[in-house]
């Protein structure tokens, strides 16, 4: 098949599922090109030049087609209409491809809008996702607590555009059951259409081999590292901010030093909260480092902690082994039970319990890490993700040829 996927934005040197995606179904023999605009992910927010600037460069680029991971890269010049982001010339490109297939990574973006228009006329099959989980959505986070008016902005720009969009769309690809319920309570996709598709990992990549190469690779991190073999080392990777707030992690590890409970804390990204973690004791950072360059630093640790929003580097974590902690308001709940330990949101005492017990119990991290590992071959290798899209897109294009 030839299949287009429209994003809004891309970084060649991160993991998220628009550069997963692709790259899987590519793998499988097919044709596959992703379209996304001339930007850097975050490339407008405030923080984007202290955080993601050093590691990923200047927030927009030039627009231009290569060769990337197996399939074609096509980045357009980026335009913005009420905050969101489109690309120029879409429906141009899309025209020359010829696509069976159109896949978009949001329902409610300006490319799925643009995409929907086209349909009746480029005849291809559409699919949309949604990622927007309840915990950062702030009608689904607070619900009730808006004001009439908030509500009905909410419903005009974008439930009632999400029904249009809806209405050509064959699926939308849910990451976690609380996107589902967001999908069809906020963004107008009716819930036969809503299907949970987890977000995955590259288990090539992050899983942990039987044989001495990770061990090795492991030993040699910690020596670059300076960590003894009898040290703990949770890890944390992502954006320092205040709504993902690695800062409380570090204050854990310097009150679990202060009990005598030997570990460190590793955390490797970049952003407001870096100072903090930087002068708190027995806590060590790394700069952002490329998506396949990440394998290594989970491989040399024992316990990787999300303390607030869920990422999808807890997923890669749990590929690499590693039993994760996250906060008790996480509704993903698939992410970690039975492969990991929650604590209370915010509770600085809580989580120090909860990563004593990791601390001085191996055959617990153990067990956990063994289990994620397993879940995630079985649930979230990107590579069954593909095969699963790629059975429901040939199934759309057969059923488009019998009407």
């Amino acid at each position: 098949m030839r299949i287009v996927i429209v994003s809004e934005w891309f970084s060649e040197s991160m993991g998220y599922s628009d550069n997963c995606l692709p790259k899987a179904l590519a793998a499988l023999g097919h044709e596959v090109h992703l379209v996304t605009t001339n930007t850097q992910p975050y490339f407008s927010a405030s923080f984007y030049e202290h955080t993601y600037e050093p590691f990923i460069g200047p927030g927009v680029v030039e627009p231009g087609t290569k060769s990337f991971d197996g399939y074609l890269l096509h980045r357009l010049p980026y335009r913005t209409l009420r905050g969101r982001i489109g690309h120029r010339g879409l429906l141009r490109l899309l025209a020359s491809l010829r696509p069976e297939i159109v896949q978009v990574t949001s329902h409610t973006s300006l490319g799925a809008w643009e995409v929907a228009i086209a349909e009746p006329w480029l005849r291809y099959q559409m699919f949309t996702a949604n990622h927007v989980l309840a915990s950062v959505f702030p009608p689904a986070a607070a619900r009730g607590a808006h004001p009439l008016w908030w509500k009905f902005k909410i419903r005009l720009f974008t439930t009632l555009p999400g029904r249009l969009v809806s209405s050509v769309t064959r699926l939308c690809y849910a990451a976690t059951t609380d996107a589902r319920d967001v999908a069809i309570s906020y963004f107008g996709v009716p819930p036969e259409k809503v299907v949970v598709s987890p977000l995955g990992s590259d288990t090539e990549l992050f899983g942990r081999v039987a044989n001495k190469s990770t061990d090795e690779i492991r030993q040699q991190v910690r020596q670059e590292l300076g960590i003894k073999d009898d040290v703990v080392v949770f890890i944390y990777t992502g954006r320092f901010s205040a709504d993902k707030n690695p800062r409380l992690l570090a204050q854990a590890v310097a009150r679990l030093n202060e009990c005598g409970v030997n570990v460190k804390g590793l955390f490797i990204g970049a952003g407001e909260q870096q100072d903090d973690i930087a002068n708190t004791p027995c806590c060590s950072i790394l700069p952002f480092v490329p998506f396949k360059e990440l394998p290594r630093y989970y491989w040399a640790a024992e316990v990787g902690v999300w303390p607030r929003q869920e990422s999808m580097s807890m997923i890669d974590a749990a590929a690499a082994s590693l039993p994760i902690v996250v906060s008790d308001t996480v509704k993903a709940t698939e992410r970690f039970e039975g492969t990991g330990l929650t604590y209370k949101l915010d509770d600085l005492d809580d989580l120090v319990g909860v990563l004593r017990i990791l601390a001085r119990d191996a055959n617990l991290r153990r067990a956990l890490g063994e289990a994620g590992a397993e879940r995630v071959r079985e649930r979230h290798s990107w590579f069954l993700i593909a095969k699963a899209r790629a059975n429901d897109y040939e199934a759309a294009v057969a059923t488009r040829s019998r009407t």
